[in-house]
């Protein structure tokens, strides 16, 4: 598969031993041949590094903290895992090692969810948006809601965001599908938080793969 894969740029300044590394090109090696026609066309870039503050500067901090306040260069250093982005060297998906490495194939399809929930239209996301998705998400933060408030593991935010199940958070959203994008390929993070609170999201996140996967035409 990696034959086919013409414009991918692979840039490693990370200290990721054998073992990452392996794990990593093993899931370049068995991407989908969508995902290949995909990095082709935007001639994507992955970027293997040990932290955020690698590859992001002060500017592109301050246009994401408008999300977020607590998303600071210390915070981010500690917490993210992954990222995907046009505005990182001319666009690129960045795994993290310091906080990815026992779960580098989860990250990677869950940036190339971000990937493909943006496809073609870098200012508004396609899947997370759409009124099916949106409605799953709702149903499944109502059905869940007293189980998520006294769930104090850390990742869970990352898919609440400022949620309730009467006001939903576009962020949480875009996290949520890009998660259950990941999932729907196997891909399991270190809790299976999808499983248990976002059943009816990765249900209408796999009908949407299934979607994409049979319509695109690149």
């Amino acid at each position: 598969m990696l034959k086919k894969l013409i414009n991918l740029e692979i840039k490693n300044i990370s200290n990721a031993n054998d073992e990452i590394l392996k794990e990593f090109y093993s899931e370049i090696h068995n991407l989908h041949p969508k995902f290949v026609e995909l990095i082709n066309k935007y001639n994507l870039k992955i970027i293997l590094a040990n932290k955020m503050s690698d590859v992001v500067d002060e500017k592109f901090l301050d246009g994401i903290s408008e999300y977020n306040e607590n998303y600071t260069i210390e915070n981010i250093d500690k917490t993210t895992r992954g990222i995907s982005s046009d505005s990182i060297e001319n666009g690129s998906i960045c795994i993290f090692i310091n906080t990815a490495q026992n779960i580098i194939g989860t990250i990677l399809y869950h940036e190339i969810g971000h990937l493909v929930d943006f496809y073609k239209n870098f200012e508004t996301p396609i899947f997370s948006t759409n009124e099916k998705f949106v409605k799953a998400y709702e149903k499944d933060l109502k059905l869940n809601w007293n189980k998520i408030k006294n769930d104090n593991r850390f990742r869970l935010i990352h898919y609440i965001q400022n949620s309730t199940p009467y006001n939903l958070d576009k962020l949480a959203m875009m996290e949520t599908f890009a998660h259950c994008f990941a999932r729907s390929f196997g891909k399991i993070d270190d809790a299976d938080i999808v499983s248990e609170y976002f059943i009816n999201c990765l249900n209408v996140t796999k009908e949407f793969v299934e979607e994409f996967l049979r319509k695109q035409n690149l």
